[in-house]
């Protein structure tokens, strides 16, 4: 029963840890805009 009960614990903290990371994923896309980092360098329009 006792070994039934740590793989349950292990499985929720788990659970618990990916659900944080989404959380924080989708608020920082919400409340900060689009991750757009370009590999590319781009050249500064003067004119």
């Amino acid at each position: 029963m006792l070994e039934k009960q740590i793989i349950l614990a292990l499985f929720v903290s788990l659970s618990f840890i990916l659900d944080g990371l989404a959380i924080i994923r989708i608020y920082a896309l919400i409340f900060l805009g689009p991750y757009v980092k370009s590999i590319y360098e781009t050249a500064y329009r003067s004119s």
